[in-house]
């Protein structure tokens, strides 16, 4: 749950909402803080044609679409602040979502948090040790952010 001007929303419905969209495939929302609203969903999707955003005026294209895609099916209060098209999302080894640290990038991303470079460079040694770990690379990745596995 998330508070969004004073509207609690829950994450899995603007999730449905942006998988509404024909040419989403998965995604994952999270809860950003904002000074005005409290909090902002960001949303982060795998598209089922990487072609599709492979331009600028194709990624445009496509936020517009789900953008409006949420306005339809939940309203302007639901729509997120930004979306993030993503080659694959974090996953543990059963198979779900590592929502802390899609929240600890989305935060990360906005400036003038003081710690995103820290997170930054965790992710980095992380995902370097992923690819040590998994040369070929594997469609999930199989570490945490933070520094636990």
């Amino acid at each position: 749950m998330i508070n969004v001007a004073g509207h609690r929303l829950g994450t899995r419905e603007i999730e449905e909402a942006v998988q509404a969209h024909a040419g989403i495939a998965e995604v994952a929302v999270v809860g950003v803080a904002d000074a005005l609203k409290g909090q902002i969903p960001v949303a982060f999707a795998v598209v089922k044609d990487p072609a599709a955003v492979a331009t600028p005026d194709g990624v445009a294209k496509m936020r517009k679409e789900v953008m409006d895609t949420v306005d339809r099916q939940l309203g302007a209060i639901g729509r997120p602040g930004a979306v993030h098209f993503v080659t694959v999302l974090p996953k543990t080894r059963s198979g779900k979502l590592l929502r802390r640290s899609i929240q600890a990038l989305a935060e990360a991303a906005i400036p003038g948090t003081s710690r995103r470079s820290r997170i930054r460079r965790r992710w980095s040694r992380s995902a370097a040790r992923w690819r040590i770990r998994n040369p070929r690379g594997a469609a999930r990745f199989a570490f945490h952010p933070c520094g636990g596995r």
